[in-house]
């Protein structure tokens, strides 16, 4: 029976309350206000998105919003916070300046209270533009600005700010070139070669600092320059080739000279020489090559960085046969005649048997009748004997050398 009581009391009580609140209602009064407003930027009407909105007495902030798209907000209000009176704080940024507002204490909450709009002040920050990029090097690069406005504000610092990540502020690396407005020349030392970095102009006044539009570059792989010279003095054994370095890379050329194979794009892993350092031209001399072989050349030049070759050329080395002219026959009998030749190069190798053969067929060589007339280049005489009367012979001079045998001229006559 007493907990049936107990019940009613608690519906009556709750009714009693329900409908207070009720009342309360119906006359205009609730427990708690919703502030609705708005943030656009004084002069241009224009509004201000995501900036923070804080509702505060002064020292707490019980609530905080970001405005919207179209600027507006909204906060939730007590009726004690609106009995002790409260502020909207639009809170300060690199863009615009901060903004409170006051609403005066009041009795009551209304459900809903629009205070209007918040006009705030976009800052007076310098206008800035970014130079276009000059002298990429592997480690350095020119650029700069130009301070077009400084914001009714004199620019304290100027300069260009750069980094490996998108964006780079004054936080990043950044240069320092003198203050006010006007054009400034800006160079940026020790990067990293073959890097991919933003640069960006940047100034800075009492309000705060605004930054030119931003340029992506990427900085030189730093390594040499290099060409590949003329192909001479060629042999069977040996040529020269010439080579410059046109530009270090930005790193001192610590090696320089030609690489060589018999096949394709010769690096400095097959045979090369090494012609110095330093840019500028040189000359290899290249050795111990095979006779008669097609080779592959380029000049390389080698720094920091690494390794750069120049035009790829080719050349045949010389057959290594020696050059030999054949003499006119005299002193023509019926069994002898006088003949001889002249070595004018022995090919690269040394001239280890020389003469004249003979046949009576075209053609002859050293499988025929012939002289042995010494070694070495020069000239040499031949006596030809024991051949036939009234018969038509063939001759040529030849010369040997480890490379083959080579023959001059062919010349024919007739015995008597």
């Amino acid at each position: 029976m007493k907990r049936i009581l107990y019940i009613i009391i608690y519906i009556v009580c709750v009714t009693m309350f329900s409908s207070c609140i009720k009342d309360l209602e119906e006359e205009g009064i609730f427990e708690t206000t919703t502030i609705k407003g708005s943030v656009l930027e004084e002069g241009k009407e224009t509004p201000i998105i995501n900036i923070s909105v804080k509702l505060t007495d002064g020292v707490n902030v019980p609530q905080n919003t970001f405005t919207d798209n179209n600027g507006e907000f909204t906060l939730s209000v007590t009726n004690e916070q609106i009995s002790k009176g409260f502020y909207i704080s639009i809170e300060a940024d690199s863009i615009y300046t901060p903004k409170t507002v006051k609403l005066d204490a009041i009795k009551y909450g209304s459900k809903d209270f629009d205070i209007g709009t918040i006009y705030i002040i976009g800052a007076n920050l310098p206008i800035v533009t970014t130079k276009a990029l000059t002298n990429i090097t592997a480690t350095s690069v020119q650029t700069g600005g130009e301070v077009q406005d400084d914001g009714k504000s004199f620019v304290t610092t100027r300069g260009v700010c750069i980094s490996v990540n998108q964006y780079p502020t004054i936080n990043d690396m950044h240069t320092t070139d003198g203050n006010g407005t006007g054009e400034f020349i800006s160079i940026i030392n020790n990067l990293t070669e073959n890097t991919l970095y933003y640069i960006r102009a940047y100034a800075t006044n009492g309000t705060g600092t605004a930054y030119g539009e931003q340029i992506a570059f990427t900085t030189a792989d730093g390594l040499p320059t290099i060409i590949t010279g003329d192909i001479t003095d060629i042999a069977a054994t040996s040529i020269a080739c010439s080579g410059n370095v046109t530009d270090d890379g930005g790193f001192a050329v610590t090696e320089k000279g030609v690489c060589w194979s018999t096949t394709m794009n010769p690096t400095i892993t097959n045979n090369h020489t090494t012609d110095g350092n330093g840019i500028g031209k040189f000359v290899s001399n290249v050795t111990n090559l095979h006779a008669n072989t097609t080779y592959f050349i380029r000049a390389y030049a080698k720094n920091k960085a690494g390794i750069s070759y120049g035009e790829q050329k080719i050349f045949t080395t010389l057959s290594g046969l020696p050059t030999v002219t054949t003499d006119e026959v005299t002193n023509i009998t019926s069994s002898s005649a006088t003949c001889g030749g002249y070595i004018t190069l022995d090919g690269g190798f040394s001239v280890t048997a020389r003469g004249v053969c003979i046949s009576t067929s075209p053609n002859p060589t050293i499988n025929n009748t012939h002289t042995n007339d010494g070694t070495g280049t020069g000239k040499f005489i031949s006596y030809l004997t024991n051949l036939s009367s009234n018969t038509t012979y063939y001759i040529r001079a030849y010369a040997t050398n480890s490379a083959g045998t080579s023959y001059g001229k062919e010349i024919s006559f007739t015995t008597k």
